[in-house]
């Protein structure tokens, strides 16, 4: 009898420890970022992307918890759970900056080709001191640079991405934005 009792015993302990991992992984990126101080009830996920199966990372816009704009790099390790790779908040002004490249694909015109790699350059930035409507006019953009911009209120990013390092650091958005009245 007690012989039976140990098995349903380690069974139920099993069980428990089980869905407790289950319970923190799918939680975990909550987790972390409660713990960095970031206020979890408004964050904007910027990009996600799946490098391969055991790789995966996403960008989130956030506030922290005393209203500070906060752009954040985030990773999933191989048990599945979600920690902060990189946190960016300490702007003087309030406007943070991140950047990441991501590989875009692959270019090859003939089998005897040495093939291309291309990549995808992405700046993204964040704010919470917008005093209007934020739009940048077709000419302040350069040329095959792409501008996203999501804003709700005073809160906003603004997301940049270009196949051309070299264009993507031919556009300062601080001051096309000054310069447009958008923040102080």
């Amino acid at each position: 009898m007690k012989h039976k009792a140990l098995i349903a015993l380690s069974s139920a302990t099993i069980v428990l420890a089980f869905a407790i991992f289950i319970i923190l992984q799918c939680n975990s990126q909550e987790i972390a970022l409660k713990q960095a101080g970031v206020n979890t009830s408004y964050i904007y996920q910027i990009e996600e992307l799946d490098i391969n199966a055991n790789q995966e990372f996403r960008i989130l816009a956030a506030m922290m918890n005393d209203k500070r704009p906060v752009l954040i790099h985030m990773e999933k390790n191989r048990l599945g759970f979600w920690f902060i790779r990189n946190i960016e908040y300490d702007s003087a002004i309030g406007f943070e900056k991140i950047g990441w490249i991501n590989r875009s694909g692959t270019r090859r015109y003939a089998a005897t080709d040495v093939p291309q790699i291309d990549h995808e350059f992405h700046l993204a930035y964040c704010g919470n001191n917008a005093l209007k409507l934020i739009e940048f006019p077709q000419a302040s953009i350069p040329q095959n640079v792409t501008v996203t911009i999501h804003q709700v209120g005073s809160f906003y990013t603004v997301h940049v991405i270009s196949f051309d390092e070299d264009q993507l650091n031919n556009l300062d958005v601080f001051t096309t934005m000054q310069e447009l009245g958008c923040i102080p």
